[in-house]
C-alpha cells in the first residue's frame, strides 16, 4: 500500500485520461482526420474501459485510506473497528479486488455475447463454443440419400435403431456444403434441410443451407450476397430475372419490364435461390432499410420443380 497522497495522485491521474482521451477523440472526429471511425470502435472501447477499471480499482486503497486518515483526525484511530481497518488495509484491498474479479468474469463474457465490444469480438467469442465445421455435406437435388452420405464427410442423422436414412434430414452443426459438380463450396453454414420427392422418397427434392455462420446486418448481407453471386457467376451459372410482360404487372413495378437478376441462379438442372432471414423481432418505427439481424440462406431445386420457374428467365449474368 502506497500513502494516501500517492493513491489520490493515482486514482486523479487515471480520472484525467478519461477526460483527456474523451477530449481528443471527439476532436479527432470532429477534425475529419479519421476518416474511418469505425476501425478505432474497438481500441477506444478497451481503451476506456481499461481506464474505468483502473479507476474503480485505484479507488478502493484510496477510499479506505481516507476513511482512517479522517477518523484519525477526529480522534478514532484507537476505535476497534478503525485499528483494524489500519492494520488490514492492504488484505482488504486484494479481497475487494478479488471481489471485483469475479464479477468481471461474469459481466466480460457476457457483455462480449452482447456485442458490447463489437461484432468481430462477439463473433469470435461464440466461436469459441460453436467450434468449426464437423464436415463436408455434398448434395443436389435429384441426387439419392445414400448417395449424399457416401459423398459427405458430414455425419448425417440416421434414424432409428438400425440407421436408416429418411427424410426429412436436418442439422445444425458447423459446416462446409458443396453442390457435387460444381465448384460451388460454402464454408462455416449453420444448418441444412433436405426434403425428398413424395412419390420417390430416396431422391433429394430440395436442399436448404443456412450459409451465414453468425448473424449480419443490412450492410453485410448486402456484402455477403454480391459476394456469393459472384461465386455463381464465376462458376458458369446462368442469373435469372422476372419478366414483366403484362401492362398491369409492369405497372405494379413502377413500370419496369423485368426485375432484378443476382437472387435465383441456373446451372444444368440444378435452381439455386440466394434468400434472407431475419432473425430479432421487428421494432415499430425501425429503418427498414438498415435494421434488424439476418442470416443468408440458399435453397436448391431441380429446374422442373423449383417453384415460379415460369416467371423466370435465365441468361449470362449482366455483371459477371
Amino acid at each position: 500500500m502506497f500513502s494516501l497522497r500517492t493513491h489520490a495522485i493515482i486514482s486523479g491521474g487515471l480520472l484525467a485520461a478519461i477526460i483527456v482521451f474523451a477530449m481528443l477523440g471527439s476532436a479527432l472526429q470532429g477534425s475529419g482526420l479519421v476518416t474511418r471511425p469505425e476501425r478505432l470502435e474497438l481500441p477506444a472501447k478497451l481503451l476506456f474501459f481499461g481506464l474505468f477499471l483502473a479507476l474503480g480499482f485505484s479507488c478502493v486503497p484510496l477510499l479506505l485510506k481516507l476513511f482512517v486518515a479522517g477518523q484519525s483526525q477526529i480522534g478514532n484511530a484507537g476505535i476497534a473497528p478503525v485499528s483494524f481497518l489500519a492494520r488490514h488495509a492492504t488484505g482488504i484491498t486484494i479481497g475487494v479486488w478479488l471481489f471485483f474479479l469475479l464479477g468481471l468474469s461474469l459481466a466480460v463474457p457476457a457483455a462480449i455475447d452482447d456485442g458490447a465490444f463489437g461484432r468481430d469480438a462477439q463473433r469470435a467469442w461464440r466461436g469459441l463454443f460453436i467450434g468449426g465445421p464437423q464436415g463436408e455435406l455434398q448434395a443436389r437435388p435429384g441426387m439419392t440419400l445414400a448417395a449424399m452420405a457416401q459423398a459427405s464427410s458430414l455425419e448425417i442423422p440416421r434414424r432409428g435403431t438400425e440407421g436408416t436414412l429418411r427424410a426429412p434430414l436436418a442439422g445444425d452443426k458447423p459446416f462446409n456444403f458443396r453442390i457435387p459438380g460444381t465448384e460451388i463450396r460454402l464454408m462455416g453454414c449453420r444448418y441444412f434441410f433436405v426434403s425428398t420427392f413424395i412419390r420417390d422418397p430416396e431422391r433429394i427434392q430440395a436442399i436448404s443451407v443456412g450459409v451465414s455462420p453468425y448473424t449480419l446486418t443490412r450492410a453485410e448481407l448486402a456484402t455477403s450476397d454480391a459476394a456469393l453471386q459472384a461465386k455463381f457467376a464465376a462458376d458458369g451459372w446462368l442469373a435469372g430475372h422476372e419478366e414483366y410482360r403484362t401492362a398491369e404487372n409492369q405497372r405494379l413495378h413502377g413500370g419496369a419490364t423485368r426485375g432484378p437478376e443476382g437472387n435465383h441462379w441456373l446451372k444444368g438442372d440444378v435452381v439455386a435461390h440466394i434468400e434472407h432471414r431475419r432473425m430479432d423481432e421487428p421494432v415499430p418505427g425501425e429503418d427498414v432499410a438498415t435494421a434488424g439481424e439476418w442470416i443468408q440462406t440458399i435453397s436448391l431445386w431441380g429446374k422442373d420443380d423449383f417453384p415460379g420457374i415460369g416467371f423466370l428467365v435465365f441468361a449470362l449474368p449482366a455483371n459477371p
